[in-house]
């Protein structure tokens, strides 16, 4: 399960002010493969998705690792599809920020040699392990 929370006037969300004039938003708690995306419209796109097997978050059918169940397949259909949704939804000098450890060989290769993206750094913080956090600019 990836869920996602927007604070924008999208499809997937309910956007509305409640009688103490505060705004509403509703998460959306789905795979990220049937959310549907506004494509250019955010400057900043952060996510930490799953790890494959690494985090499980609840034990059910929705999980990714459960649709996906190996590597591979995780990588291909979860990982890549959850990266295009990121960058679909960026505006052009928009920036992807991503959680993700840097010993995935596969998501390394695709986001270096995608061709509307340029990579522009890396921060870490100490846990006590090393974490990596990738930055992209769209193009």
């Amino acid at each position: 399960m990836f869920k996602t929370i927007i604070f924008e006037n999208d499809r997937n969300i309910k956007n509305k002010k409640n009688n103490n004039n505060k705004q509403e938003y509703k998460i959306i708690n789905t795979g990220i493969e049937n959310v549907k995306i506004n494509k250019g419209k955010y400057d900043l796109c952060f996510t930490s998705p799953p790890f494959f097997d690494l985090e499980t978050y609840e034990n059910n059918d929705n999980q990714s690792i459960k649709k996906f169940t190996t590597s591979n397949k995780w990588a291909q259909h979860f990982l890549i599809t959850l990266l295009d949704k990121n960058i679909e939804a960026l505006k052009s000098k928009g920036h992807l920020v991503i959680y993700f450890p840097g010993d995935y060989k596969y998501f390394m290769d695709y986001m270096m040699n995608h061709r509307e993206l340029k990579y522009k750094g890396i921060f870490s913080f100490i846990t006590p392990k090393k974490r990596d956090i990738f930055v992209w600019i769209k193009k």
